[in-house]
């Protein structure tokens, strides 16, 4: 009993140490956290004292630098940040534009040349036949004889030859007999009917009328297959077989000496070959290039426009819409869609090419005339005749003003034209721009 009491009271005495062991830590510890954070309080407001101390400072000699600059320069602070603030903008904008301007330069470099091997490319792969037309046709005659048969007794049979084709007939010294008409179509017709005459030796009346009316339906059925082989040469699929013979009457038709049927194959292949290179519908850019000039197969004897023909002839048929855009635009400076964009391109090339078209002396003084007069007027810097064409392309001074007024201008750019007596040509073409361009030599 006595030793469960001393072993007791021993517990009891070491749970009481502890327990004295453990409030004289906790109060030594609470005596010096209490030390820290008071001693930490005091540094704190002391770099903060110090912090407004340098702020002060900073604010003076801020202070004194600005006061040192404005007298200086002698304006306000405020005045030499925003002057400063300029110069940077302009810096900054001049090099910004010169990077552009470089990267403008990069691009458009590349893309000329990209342009040029496209073109290049079309025309080396392309070079065909130079091929030119006059309103005069010849056949030569193996006898004399044939003249005075042709003519008849009192210029009889000539006379009724000439009233049935309504084609002029020059018979000379020469050995041959000269045929001249504005229609080609009729020229073609009488020149057959000759040929045929001299192979049955029939000139009187009733040969030249029966004849002649043969030789015109022959023609005529020509056309659809002249239509026909072009069509599948070109390799279209659907095409209106009743537009063939438009496409035939082509073949006597030419434009400054250039048959007109081959001019459009020539602009259909060339636009072919740009259409591939640049990834677009091939088939669509040839129909562009090929029916462009369609409208010219209306008869030389209407007056007509061949663009608005041509217009009406795609409608008529059911050609594509882009075709007849391209019909509608192929003489504009409007490029509403890339298969205009081509077919100019191809037009230009195939027309410009050396040898394609040629113009008459009379028709270079005709442009140096058109020349002069436009010249006389304020609004235009230069003009300049395009080789080969009745086109004239005025450069115009470059104010705003001016180009509103474009159709006034025209108008009387055209009334100068006829108002001159040296200048005979009335079907001459305006283009304006405000490009400055190098003069084409004739």
């Amino acid at each position: 009993m006595d030793k469960i009491v001393t072993i007791g009271i021993t517990v009891i005495l070491v749970l009481v140490l502890l327990l004295t062991m453990i409030l004289a830590f906790f109060f030594h510890f609470k005596k010096t956290k209490n030390s820290f954070t008071n001693s930490f309080l005091e540094d704190e407001e002391k770099n903060k004292k110090y912090i407004e101390f340098l702020q002060k400072e900073i604010e003076k000699l801020r202070k004194n630098y600005k006061t040192s600059l404005e007298k200086l320069y002698g304006y306000k602070f405020y005045e030499i940040e925003k002057e400063i603030e300029k110069d940077l903008k302009i810096d900054l904008d001049n090099y910004k534009n010169e990077k552009i301007m470089e990267i403008d330069h990069q691009i458009n470099q590349h893309k000329n040349d990209m342009a040029k091997t496209i073109i290049l490319n079309a025309i080396e792969s392309n070079c065909l036949k130079v091929t030119n037309e006059t309103s005069t046709g010849y056949i030569l005659l193996d006898d004399e004889n044939i003249k005075a048969k042709f003519i008849g007794k009192k210029g009889r049979n000539i006379n009724f030859f000439k009233k049935t084709t309504k084609v002029d007939v020059m018979i000379e010294k020469e050995p041959y007999i000269s045929l001249s008409c504005p229609n080609p179509i009729r020229k073609q017709i009488a020149i057959n009917t000759i040929k045929h005459m001299i192979k049955s030796n029939a000139f009187d009346e009733k040969a030249i009328t029966n004849i002649y009316k043969k030789e015109k339906a022959k023609l005529l059925i020509s056309f659809d297959d002249i239509g026909e082989q072009y069509v599948n040469k070109l390799k279209f699929k659907k095409i209106d077989e009743n537009l063939y013979t438009y496409i035939g009457r082509l073949q006597y038709r030419s434009s400054y000496s250039q048959n007109v049927l081959e001019h459009c194959y020539e602009t259909a292949v060339i636009a072919r070959k740009i259409a591939k290179q640049l990834k677009l519908n091939e088939e669509l850019a040839t129909m562009c290039g090929f029916f462009h000039d369609i409208g010219k197969s209306i008869d030389y004897d209407l007056d007509y426009d061949h663009v608005a023909q041509g217009i009406e002839l795609a409608k008529k048929y059911h050609l594509p819409k882009e075709v007849i855009i391209a019909i509608a635009h192929h003489h504009d400076q409007i490029f509403p869609n890339p298969y205009v964009t081509i077919t100019k391109i191809s037009d230009t090339i195939s027309a410009g090419r050396k040898g394609a078209r040629t113009i008459s002396e009379v028709g270079f003084k005709q442009a140096k005339i058109a020349e002069s007069i436009c010249k006389k007027n304020i609004c235009v810097r230069g003009v300049y005749t395009i080789s080969g064409t009745n086109f004239l392309k005025i450069i115009i001074i470059p104010k705003r003003n001016y180009y509103n007024h474009l159709d006034e201008l025209k108008f009387d750019l055209l009334n100068a034209l006829k108002k001159n007596k040296n200048f005979i040509e009335n079907n001459i073409e305006i283009i304006f721009s405000n490009i400055k361009e190098k003069k084409i030599n004739s």
